[in-house]
């Protein structure tokens, strides 16, 4: 592709993936379950459609791994629902280490992380948990979540006790989306994360709000790889180019019906990527993925 993108006026970078057809991602997204215990306001969850996946088998996703094989060097267990209310998702973590992937995520709201969770988690071979804690508020969490605040907060000091008391290598990282609090607000949510021996305060822009205009700002490939070296699969199987697109605006194929090799090297994953890297992507323009944000949440750059 040559020329300058209409779309941000820069000129794209060339298709990194020189052989898609014999290439398979090196991070695998998988999105467990679509059950959650928390109504949080700025997710997709609420739609029938979405909740209507369900829940991704134990088989499949070893189906999965053993289709990747070394090309997996990160797994990331989450999606619409809350991981730890699905029992095969510490099964999966656990799976994913014997096969020696490096990098094994998982994201929870927190509210879940009684003592039993904690032990099974931090045994399953996971290397980062991200808590979500967009307050330090609890009348403001509920607004936003549902869910108690004292039971999240009490969740990641537990978390990052037990995490201490063994030494067990896992970083635990608060995570803010940022939907209109304060400042301050924002400022004693790090500063909470930091008392209750977090690794780190990360704040992330809700993505399907466009609270932050992308318009002048870096274009999709410059603040975004998603669709250059990750595969997304649903709970139902149907496998997205990114995370901008789970509610299936976007889908690339089925694992069910075809294999990630074939999905990956196909016509509709190579249009994606080829869309993306020249910033016609449809779904880029109203995305936030990326927007660095500063400590009080507003974008930089």
């Amino acid at each position: 592709m040559k020329g300058r993108s209409a779309m941000t006026g820069f000129e794209p970078r060339p298709l990194p993936l020189a052989a898609p057809d014999s290439l398979l991602p090196e991070v695998l997204h998988v999105e467990v379950t679509t059950a959650c215990n928390l109504a949080c306001v700025f997710c997709k969850n609420a739609e029938p459609a979405v909740r209507a996946r369900g829940e991704l088998p134990l088989p499949v996703f070893v189906d999965l791994l053993d289709q990747l094989g070394d090309h997996c060097r990160r797994v990331n267990l989450w999606g619409t629902g809350e991981p730890l209310l699905y029992p095969p998702t510490l099964e999966m973590t656990r799976r994913a280490a014997a096969r020696g992937v490096p990098n094994i995520k998982i994201s929870t709201n927190g509210t879940l992380l009684s003592d039993s969770m904690v032990g099974q988690l931090l045994a399953s071979g996971v290397t980062s948990v991200r808590v979500a804690l967009d307050s330090a508020d609890p009348t403001e969490y509920r607004a936003l979540r549902g869910g108690s605040w004292a039971r999240a907060v009490a969740g990641i000091e537990r978390l990052v006790v037990a995490r201490d008391r063994i030494g067990a290598p896992v970083r635990v990282v608060v995570a803010s989306v940022v939907t209109g609090q304060s400042p301050e607000s924002l400022r004693r949510v790090r500063a909470l994360a930091a008392e209750l021996g977090a690794d780190d305060h990360e704040l992330m822009p809700n993505i399907w709000a466009g609270q932050f205009p992308v318009a002048g700002r870096r274009p999709p490939p410059e603040r975004c790889d998603q669709p250059l070296r990750t595969i997304h699969v649903l709970a139902d199987g149907d496998v997205v180019p990114c995370c901008h697109s789970l509610t299936g605006e976007v889908v690339l194929g089925n694992i069910h019906r075809e294999s990630l090799r074939d999905i990956w090297a196909g016509a509709a994953a190579r249009r994606a990527r080829d869309e993306f890297t020249g910033a016609r992507f449809p779904l880029c323009g109203g995305c936030n993925f990326g927007v660095r944000l500063d400590p009080d949440g507003r974008p930089i750059g």
